[in-house]
């Protein structure tokens, strides 16, 4: 037990380090406003002193983060960013805790956050490592990135993308497990994060009814304005994806109908979910999502039919008020400006789905790699996909979660996807069916159940505020679920940890493969350095790898030595990993060297590995050409 114990403590130990790195980059630059550092700094000290303050705080300021920094200066960095900022000190303070004082045992979501967080990590990996091989030698791409994380982490994300997705997400895994533990160890505690985090969400709702008032006040009639605009003009308070802030209002309305609809709370209590409810209702109308709204209507639905068993007759008569209330917003919907049909955004879906279809198909183990899907989308898009939806033209996302999440991680991603969230709802499910749990159960898991449905017309968690404060609500619903005796099964521990390690072995081969399927990717070898006869060409190391996208039926490579060389190059050429041809090469002029590929592949590149020797050899290579 003590071993275990202090291999806990290792691990915090290591999760404490790796979150406070990246807020170096907050407390340094002087660019930073003191308001903004001296936030982070409370909130990093408050949870480490008590956790339960520093959570209850992050989860009433979380949700309205971009009034924040605005009120209080905002920082050079936009209001995700600042975001993790918060969280970041948070999951510091109590990890250091936890390192000191040692961590609460127990808890559903360590293992299969473990997975899904090996699998993103490993993702983003891959990505840097083919980054470096693209940019520059090993250490000094480590410098990069060390000056990266610990000095601009936040002000220039866009330089790893991959790697702040997968940051995201792992910081967002270990909030929810350290807020599991947390309400673990103080039950009443559950409770009081959940009212923290619904009225925080409620607040940020307001801005949406804010800015409808705001419009329509500069209008000669302002309430004609507002109405019209109510119904035609779709509003995010904060943040450009309409769809996923939809998902979120989502879910945080059918959280408050939940609790609404409970039996047994105060007046007070039923009032101020009514009106939650109301506030956040309205916001997610208009964000337009009709997905968003549907699922609202069902998760809600299912847990009035749960909660209140109500008879025929009112089943009956909540259907057709159900069915009328959407007909209205399908017929006032299209009006919302821009906008397609229902019929067209379900045409654009399901050309979406088939193309991340034939990306898992062609890359069926481990995704195209995280935040790749837009990229790589341009390559599967139909014309007349294209004419329909004319944004394909420069990338887009999946719309639809599971597929985005199998087209970036493959089969092996989505598998961990699943896993987790199967360890999130089912004993959730089995709590609720077992009876006796909390109100804020049935209202947070009715939320999580909306939120998932209507992330099958969307990609929500493409957004990283969207993301942080989903899982602050996977960790109250995993906390407030009974937790069932802890187990002595050695298994569970051993599949983890061979599941990180088959992550870790594979990655030098994925780095490979991900390279190569770049196409035209050179390793070993100087950027253009001038040209020779015409001949444009890059000065190769004794030892250099080139990569020749597919499809090809000829490649041509054309070799010769540099003037400076003091005798001939004998090349040895291998393609793809077989022993191809072997020249000699002097200064006088361009040798050509021809590859007749047999086997013509459809996708991918074909790999050409160059060894040049000989005394004072400089080889030179020109231009490859395909055809």
């Amino acid at each position: 037990m003590d071993g275990q114990r202090s291999v806990a403590r290792v691990m915090w130990l290591v999760g404490a380090t790796s979150v406070t790195l990246p807020l170096l980059s907050i407390w340094s630059p002087a660019a930073v406003p003191v308001s903004f550092k001296v936030l982070v700094t409370v909130l990093l000290a408050m949870a480490a002193a008590h956790p339960v303050a520093g959570l209850m705080t992050l989860a009433v300021l979380g949700p309205v983060v971009l009034p924040l920094i605005i009120t209080i200066g905002p920082p050079p960095f936009g209001a995700n960013e600042a975001l993790e900022a918060m969280v970041l000190g948070v999951l510091a303070g109590i990890a250091w805790r936890w390192v000191v004082l040692g961590p609460p045992a127990g808890g559903r979501l360590a293992r299969p956050s473990m997975v899904l967080g090996a699998v993103a990590a490993a993702s983003a990996i891959t990505l840097l490592g083919v980054h470096q091989l693209m940019t520059e030698p090993l250490p000094a791409f480590l410098t990069t990135l060390w000056i990266h994380l610990s000095r601009n982490y936040f002000y220039e994300a866009r330089a790893f993308p991959a790697w702040h997705e997968a940051a995201v997400w792992l910081e967002a895994l270990l909030l929810a497990v350290i807020i599991e533990r947390v309400v673990h160890r103080a039950p009443r505690s559950g409770p009081m994060l959940a009212w923290a985090a619904a009225l925080g969400l409620t607040v940020e709702a307001c801005f949406s009814l804010l800015r409808v008032v705001e419009i329509a006040n500069r209008n000669a009639d302002p309430v004609g304005a507002f109405w019209r605009h109510a119904l035609t003009t779709r509003i995010s308070p904060h943040f450009p994806d309409m769809n996923a802030i939809g998902s979120l209002f989502a879910l945080g309305a059918a959280g408050w109908l939940v609790v609404a609809m409970g039996p047994n709370i105060s007046r007070y209590a039923r009032a101020l979910a009514i009106a939650g409810a109301s506030v956040l209702g309205a916001a997610l109308w208009l964000t337009g999502s009709r997905a968003a709204v549907g699922a609202t209507v069902i998760a809600v639905a299912i847990g009035w039919l749960a909660l209140r068993r109500p008879s025929w007759r009112v089943v009956l008569a909540a259907l057709l008020v159900t069915v009328a209330v959407g007909v209205m917003f399908l017929a006032a919907n299209p009006n919302l400006a821009p906008r397609a049909t229902a019929g067209v955004a379900l045409k654009v879906r399901v050309g979406m789905a088939d193309i991340g279809a034939r990306m898992v198909r062609d890359h069926p183990w481990f995704g195209v790699g995280l935040t790749a899907f837009s990229a790589q989308s341009t390559e599967y898009a139909s014309r007349d996909l294209v004419m329909l939806f004319p944004p394909l033209m420069f990338g887009e996302n999946a719309h639809n979660q599971i597929i985005q999440v199998m087209g970036e991680l493959g089969g092996v991603g989505l598998l961990a996807f699943l896993f987790y969230w199967s360890r999130v709802l089912l004993p959730a499910f089995g709590s609720l069916r077992a009876g006796g749990a909390t109100l804020w159960l049935w209202a947070l898991t009715a939320g999580l159940c909306a939120f998932h449905l209507s992330a099958l017309m969307g990609h929500p968690f493409l957004t990283p505020y969207v993301v942080f404060m989903v899982f602050l609500v996977v960790g109250l619903v995993s906390g407030l679920t009974p937790e069932r005796p802890p187990t002595t099964h050695w298994w569970p521990r051993v599949v983890v940890a061979a599941v990180v390690v088959a992550l870790t072995a594979s990655l030098p081969t994925r780095i490979r493969e991900t390279a190569g399927a770049q196409g035209d990717l050179v390793i070993g070898a100087s950027p253009v350095a001038g040209d020779v006869d015409g001949v444009r060409y890059r000065v190769a190391s004794a030892t250099s790898t080139w990569f020749v996208r597919a499809p090809a039926k000829l490649i041509t490579m054309r070799l010769r030595a540099s003037a400076e060389s003091q005798g001939p190059c004998t090349v040895h050429i291998n393609m793809d990993g077989w022993p191809a041809d072997q020249v000699v090469v002097d200064g006088q002029s361009w040798r050509q060297v021809r590859f007749v590929i047999e086997a013509i592949r459809e996708v991918g590149s074909h790999r050409l590995d160059v060894h040049a020797s000989g005394e004072g050899c400089t080889l030179l290579v020109g231009q490859i050409l395909r055809q």
